[in-house]
């Protein structure tokens, strides 16, 4: 089908009374995709007293351009995904396109989805390339690919590495010592360093052995450290020693020889524990 414009009119011999009548029927030469495709046209017909002297010959020479029409791809959606460094966006789905009347198309390629950029973000508008055209009737479509699709970058986890907890003498506070250099290593070429002073701490402040030891207090610098979660420190232990404690405030006494090595002590035993502490003696010292 083509469509017409313009208004229909003869001009007949001398004063013959003669019209147009009718509605002008325009048609290519086939429906495909072309540029100055011929137009045939039919449908008109001549009106008035004199019509029968003349043959009515239809508009020739018409020329018409058919453009290529938009098909889009559906049936695609971008995948959420963590933190890679990268922009690559996963598709699910099957494309699928639905052409004109009983065209014969269909959609080949793999999908390559892209975020519009690495960084972390909700929502993220991902674009679609690679997919195209088969079929006997794909030369008159211009293919769409894929729109409107978005997806979600979340924060990856990025360890803690290169530190380690020192043992020590109970002194009452859950207070660990670290030691070493705190490192991370990003992804690919990202810009992400270490800051702040790290923290440990006991799970209690009781001597034990290979005790567990938190960490907190460092945090994430650079261009790129806003698509981390830092993660402290793990799997850290160490050793809390029993404090030595003395005791004060005995004596012993002199004696005369009696063939013992018994000793009599004087004075009242007492202890000074750290901190608060409850600690006391019991018991009855023997010299």
């Amino acid at each position: 089908a083509a469509t017409l414009s313009g208004t229909a009119t003869v001009s007949a011999l001398g004063s013959d009374v003669v019209s147009i009548t009718g509605t002008g029927v325009g048609a290519f030469s086939d429906k495909n995709v072309g540029t100055n495709k011929v137009v045939t046209v039919t449908g008109y017909s001549l009106t008035g007293s004199d019509a029968g002297n003349y043959n009515l010959i239809q508009p020739t020479g018409l020329t018409a351009t058919i453009s290529k029409a938009d098909l889009s791809v559906t049936g695609v959606s971008a995948s959420n995904k963590t933190y890679d460094a990268t922009t690559i966006a996963t598709l699910s789905g099957t494309a699928t396109v639905s052409a004109l009347g009983s065209d014969v198309v269909s959609v080949t390629g793999t999908g390559v989805g892209a975020f519009s950029d690495k960084n972390v973000g909700t929502n993220k508008v991902v674009t679609v390339t690679s997919y195209s055209l088969t079929g006997s009737d794909a030369g008159n479509y211009n293919l769409i690919q894929p729109t409107g699709l978005t997806a979600t970058i979340s924060k990856a986890n990025l360890n803690v590495a290169g530190v380690s907890a020192s043992n020590k003498t109970y002194d009452t506070t859950t207070a660990a010592t670290l030691s070493g250099t705190a490192t991370v290593s990003a992804l690919g070429s990202d810009v992400v360093s270490i800051t702040g002073t790290g923290v440990g701490t006991f799970s209690n402040k009781n001597a034990g052995t290979n005790k567990a030891v938190t960490v907190t207090g460092y945090s994430l610098t650079g261009s790129d450290a806003g698509n981390y979660n830092l993660v402290q420190p793990t799997g850290l232990t160490a050793t809390i020693n029993k404090a030595d404690l003395s005791m004060a405030g005995v004596s012993a006494s002199n004696k005369t020889y009696d063939t013992t090595t018994a000793a009599t002590l004087s004075g009242t035993a007492t202890v000074s524990a750290l901190g608060s502490d409850v600690v006391s003696i019991t018991g009855t010292g023997v010299g």
